[in-house]
């Protein structure tokens, strides 16, 4: 397993154990359905959906961060996930 699907598959975790609604989209999505090595398909695309709600993105953020994933667009992070609710 490459590292990119094992980090992958323990993002998963660590979302599914923290209570994040998601779904496995792509190939990765595909593959849950293959009933047999020879029907998966092996490439890098690699997707969640998350459920768009305030509290399951936060949750989400954080539970990533924790693992060490970056979140940025062009070289600048666009989340700062220590922002204070007022």
């Amino acid at each position: 397993m490459s590292d990119e699907v094992s980090g992958f598959a323990s993002a998963l975790a660590a979302l599914a154990e923290a209570g994040v609604d998601f779904v496995v989209v792509g190939v990765g999505g595909i593959n849950f359905y293959a009933r047999t090595p020879a029907e998966a398909f092996a490439t890098l695309d690699l997707g969640a959906q998350l459920a768009p709600t305030v509290e399951n993105l936060r949750v989400a953020l954080s539970v990533l961060s924790g693992l060490g994933f970056e979140f940025e667009s062009a070289g600048e992070p666009f989340v700062d996930l220590f922002v204070r609710k007022r």
